[in-house]
C-alpha cells in the first residue's frame, strides 16, 4: 500500500532532473528552493524534492572528495544528524545530504529526484524518509554491505560507461542504495554523465526500464 503512495513517469524525472540545473523558470511550481554552501535543491507544492549535482568545481571539494577511501574516513550519519540505523556514509555525500536534510525542517517529501552528487544525497534520504526515489548518475555513498530497512524505495538508473557511478570503488567497500537499472553503453564518444547525455541513452534503453517509479503492482 505505501509503495503506491506517489508514483511518477521515469522520463518525467528525468526531465526535472535536467531541468534543475537551468533555474526556477523551468521547474514547476515552487513551494521552497535552497542554495547554500554548494548546495542546491528544488522542493515542489507537490512534496517532490529535486536535487541537482555538482556545478562548481568548489563542490568536488566539499562534497565529492570529502573523504578517504578508507573505512576510518567514513561517518554515520548521526554523526551529521539524523541517525538511518548505524549506516556508514562517504563524508562529503552525507554532509550534503544532511544540508538538505536540515533545509527541509519538519517537512517530508513525497517523492525525490537526485542527478550525480545530488543522487548521492538522493539515495541518503530516500531511505532516510522511506518516500519514492529515482537517482540518476549515481555514484555510491554507503560503506558497508549490511541492507537497511527502507533501501526498496530507491532505484538508480546508471549508464554502465560513466565513471561516476563507479565512484568511490566498490573495492574499497562502497555500493548504492536501493536496485540499480543499467543503460548500456553505445558508440556515442565523450561523458556520458549529464542529464542531457543520460536522456537520449535512456530513450533508446527505455524497453529495459520501468515506466514509473515505484513499479505497477
Amino acid at each position: 500500500k505505501d509503495m503506491k503512495m506517489r508514483q511518477m513517469e521515469v522520463m518525467k524525472a528525468a526531465a526535472l532532473a535536467r531541468n534543475s540545473y537551468l533555474g526556477a523558470g523551468l521547474m514547476p511550481p515552487l513551494q521552497d528552493s535552497l542554495d547554500r554552501g554548494g548546495v542546491q535543491a528544488w522542493f515542489l507544492n507537490d512534496g517532490t524534492l529535486i536535487i541537482p549535482g555538482t556545478n562548481h568545481w568548489t563542490d568536488w571539494l566539499r562534497f565529492n572528495f570529502n573523504t578517504m577511501l578508507v573505512s576510518g574516513q567514513q561517518v554515520g550519519w548521526d554523526e551529521v544528524g539524523t541517525c538511518i540505523g548505524n549506516a556508514k556514509w562517504h563524508r562529503g555525500f552525507a554532509l550534503h545530504a544532511k544540508a538538505i536534510h536540515t533545509f527541509l525542517g519538519s517537512r517530508k517529501p513525497t517523492y525525490i529526484v537526485g542527478h550525480s552528487l545530488g543522487a548521492a544525497s538522493a539515495q541518503i534520504l530516500g531511505c532516510h524518509y522511506g518516500v519514492p526515489t529515482l537517482c540518476f548518475a549515481s555514484p555510491q555513498p554507503r560503506f558497508g554491505a549490511d541492507m537497511l530497512a527502507k533501501e526498496g524505495w530507491v532505484m538508480n538508473i546508471v549508464y554502465a560507461d560513466d565513471p561516476v557511478g563507479r565512484f568511490p570503488l566498490a573495492a574499497n567497500g562502497y555500493r548504492r542504495i536501493g536496485s540499480v537499472k543499467w543503460l548500456a553503453k553505445t558508440p556515442i564518444s565523450g561523458l556520458q554523465h549529464s542529464m542531457d547525455r543520460y536522456i537520449p541513452i535512456m530513450e533508446k534503453g527505455k524497453a529495459k526500464l520501468p515506466d514509473v517509479w515505484p513499479p505497477n503492482r
